[in-house]
């Protein structure tokens, strides 16, 4: 009896040498992520895998199969595919963001619905300023409390034609009439209401290079037969 116990004690003992010597086998060296753009690779790799224990690959797949996710800030989702016993590959899905306001010495970001996804005290590069919306208060995770619903639809209409056409700008002022004015640099461009927003902002995007030279306003609100009817206001 004594013996059978000491043959399954060192059975027992070869797999839990092999499976030790495997898992220490299995450091993670490759990390391929994808669709990140708010976060950086290394602030990805040190949310999900942080140090030491968590730079492997089995305890990545542990942790997957259980279902354990950490939350990323600007980050939906994200799916881990174990590609070999030291690569895997990390797909990032990120909040969708138009824009953020000043709130109590912080930046809220929100998405196409008003829905406040993000609290932060860095700034985004690329992701626009808005004003002209008034609220008494904001609370994470839910919409921002705005009397006209219809700024929102407003806010993503300009945000995705600036996109559309490689403009970036720092602020969007909307005002209490749905009139739009950007601001690009040391220019306050006044586009007027929605109507011809594309013509306009696709003209706007062609003059980039003039209004390096110029500081001032942009009246662009206007339309002809010709395109847009513009006029510049300078500082000077």
């Amino acid at each position: 009896m004594k013996k059978k116990i000491i043959i399954i004690a060192s059975i027992l003992s070869f797999f839990l040498v092999t499976i030790i010597i495997v898992i220490a086998n299995m450091q993670i060296q490759s990390v391929k992520i994808e669709g990140n753009s708010q976060c950086t690779n290394e602030e990805i790799k040190e949310a999900i895998l942080g140090k030491g224990i968590g730079n492997n690959v089995a305890i990545v797949w542990f942790k997957r199969k259980i279902g354990r996710k950490v939350e990323i800030p600007f980050v939906e989702k994200y799916d881990i595919d174990i590609l070999s016993m030291n690569k895997i590959k990390i797909t990032v899905y990120e909040k969708k963001i138009v824009g953020y306001v000043d709130y109590l010495g912080s930046y809220m970001y929100f998405d196409k619905d008003g829905i406040v996804v993000e609290s932060s005290e860095e700034k985004i590069k690329g992701i626009p300023k808005v004003t002209g919306i008034d609220f008494d208060y904001i609370l994470l995770y839910e919409r921002l409390p705005v009397d006209n619903d219809q700024v929102f639809d407003l806010i993503l209409t300009v945000t995705q034609t600036l996109q559309k056409y490689n403009l970036a700008v720092k602020k969007i002022y909307i005002s209490d009439n749905l009139e739009i004015t950007v601001y690009k640099k040391n220019v306050k461009v006044y586009l007027g209401t929605e109507k011809d927003l594309s013509e306009k902002i696709a003209t706007l995007s062609d003059m980039q290079e003039e209004l390096k030279e110029f500081s001032g306003t942009l009246d662009m609100s206007k339309l002809d037969r010709e395109g847009v009817g513009y006029h510049i206001k300078t500082d000077e």
